[in-house]
């Protein structure tokens, strides 16, 4: 067991372990935070959708690096790209500014904790345009204002004070809010993140966690007062439940939110590494996306109709409501590096390397689901995905992905709430505007294209034909680039390969901006063997 009196920091994978934890315990009492649900059902409930944005936090946290700082950026990206709903977009913001605070910390100690605490509450509570106490956000307080106050004793004493004071600030809620008062529960959100505080308490006690002191029988008991609220008061003021992810660069938050604000309610935006997330209520969803797409490419977009929400809710009588991932995905990868990109942004199996055919059946068969979409990635390996389709029994669909680049972008628009057939649709859509190229080293002289190529020559390739060689890598990159059309492009990524040091892609990603500076560009560690940079342009 751990010394609890001598504990100086959290390292990585206690950090994960809560993680883990914490998204466990949510989903063992997703159905009790449901209940205590009192607004309208404003963007469906509240547990169900601090459990999909804390699972979409632990999906592939295992084998998405060793260090703090790796750990925290798949935590910040990761949960911006699956927050759902209210509490799930405010508990992806405040997860933004812990890690964010964290750094390059190669562990969590007191005072990073607390600067972790105060940033992600900070952060939570500038996305919500008018914060109310009695919610999320106050428990959020209490246990940051905790942390700072007992930050000089045992850091396992430090976290269990963050608890019990979240938890009484939770116990009182109903007088903070009248509307939890008039319906005899505490705050659903709030219960949550007390939830994901327990976790913290278990894994630095090296226990299992106790959380069943956490919720006060009376407010269950009371609960079905929510429903009759809803029946007094109708509908909510709006009917549709938006939400929607924009690509692009310096979006002037405010001036978004300002122009949303005016058509829409429960308005909630947050952002990190050039993405923007939208959450909001509003009667003309396609309005809003018309002005989102004012500032960039939009997608992940999910539109829900509260009426038809209040209407279900009212007429379930069991009100039974399991979450449910209709669809799942099987990626392959050329190297680890691009194998943890690709599970960050929503690849449920990655192969990493060339798969056979049994291969691919046994990962199909691994993540189960209603369906199973197949991203090959390169068309050498788009045979055996159409070969383990014919094969397997369970519904599956193939992406036809030739690149890296297009099987991220294609994944970027996944939705796990939606079919199949949808997601196919869509994600093919999402792919058809990325450009992709690479460059590698000739390893025999050839003629191709009208090209010639010499041994040891790097060879520019666009979407798999040979354009371009060069004695110099330089005058290779900037060739290709052209022939990519990047002067109409936003955005250039690269990813490097396992022979090429990171210094190295990083005075490339310069000389990209030297010679075209309107266009930001990005730089991965992809880890392949056989280029040594993956080019995507958009």
């Amino acid at each position: 067991m751990k010394d609890k009196m001598t504990l100086e920091a959290i390292d990585c994978e206690m950090l994960k372990q809560a993680l883990v934890v914490g998204k466990r315990l949510l989903e063992e009492h997703v159905e009790e935070i449901n209940r205590l649900n009192v607004f309208p059902v404003p963007d469906g409930d509240t547990g169900t959708n601090m459990l999909l944005t804390m699972d979409a936090v632990v999906q592939g946290l295992d084998g998405d690096g060793t260090s703090l700082s790796q750990v925290m950026q798949h935590v910040s990206r990761k949960a911006l790209l699956g927050a759902r709903g209210n509490s799930g977009v405010i508990l992806a913001q405040f997860l933004v500014g812990f890690a964010a605070a964290v750094g390059d910390k190669e562990a969590v100690d007191a005072d990073a904790l607390a600067n972790g605490f105060t940033r992600g509450t900070d952060e939570a509570y500038r996305i919500v345009s008018h914060p109310q106490e009695g919610t999320i956000l106050t428990i959020m307080c209490a246990a940051r204002d905790a942390i700072v106050r007992v930050k000089t004793r045992p850091l396992t004493e430090i976290v269990a004070a963050a608890y019990d004071d979240a938890r009484e600030t939770l116990a009182r809620t109903p007088e903070m809010l009248p509307i939890l008062k008039r319906a005899g529960v505490i705050d659903a959100g709030g219960l949550g993140f007390v939830y994901l505080l327990s976790a913290l308490v278990a894994v630095l006690d090296d226990e299992e966690p106790h959380p069943s002191d956490i919720l006060d029988d009376r407010f269950m008991q009371q609960s079905d007062a929510a429903l009759e609220k809803i029946q007094k008061e109708g509908p909510p003021t709006h009917r549709y439940c938006t939400e929607f992810i924009v690509q692009g660069r310096n979006i002037p938050r405010a001036t978004l939110r300002e122009k949303l604000d005016r058509q829409a309610d429960s308005v909630l935006i947050l952002e990190d590494a050039g993405l923007t997330h939208v959450h909001l209520h509003t009667d003309d969803p396609g309005d809003a996306l018309q002005i989102a797409a004012e500032y960039g490419r939009v997608f992940q977009v999910k539109v829900d109709d509260m009426y038809e929400q209040v209407n279900k809710l009212l007429h379930d009588d069991d009100r039974t409501r399991k979450v449910k991932q209709e669809t799942k995905v099987v990626a392959v990868s050329p190297g680890e590096g691009i194998s943890e990109i690709l599970r960050s942004v929503g690849a449920d199996e990655v192969f990493t390397g060339n798969p056979a055919v049994g291969d691919l059946i046994e990962a199909i068969m691994r993540v189960g689901g209603n369906g199973v979409i197949l991203l090959p990635n390169d068309p050498n390996i788009l045979l055996a995905c159409r070969q383990a389709g014919r094969i397997i029994r369970s519904p599956t669909a193939i992406i036809p992905s030739k690149s890296v680049p297009q099987g991220i972008s294609a994944l970027l628009a996944y939705d796990t709430n939606q079919g199949l057939e949808e997601n196919v649709e869509t994600m093919q859509r999402a792919m058809a505007h990325v450009r992709s190229g690479s460059i590698g080293r000739a390893a025999r002289p050839s003629t191709l294209n009208e090209v010639k190529v010499t041994v040891g020559e790097y060879v520019g390739m666009l979407e798999r034909q040979i354009v371009v060689a060069s004695k110099t890598i330089d005058d290779v990159i900037i060739r290709l680039l052209e022939l990519m059309d990047v002067s109409s492009a936003e955005v250039v990524t690269l990813f490097y390969g396992l022979d090429v040091q990171e210094r190295d892609a990083a005075t490339i990603a310069s000389r990209i901006r030297d010679h075209h500076r309107r266009v930001e560009v990005q730089v991965y560690y992809g880890g392949q063997a056989s280029y040594d940079y993956l080019i995507s342009v958009e």
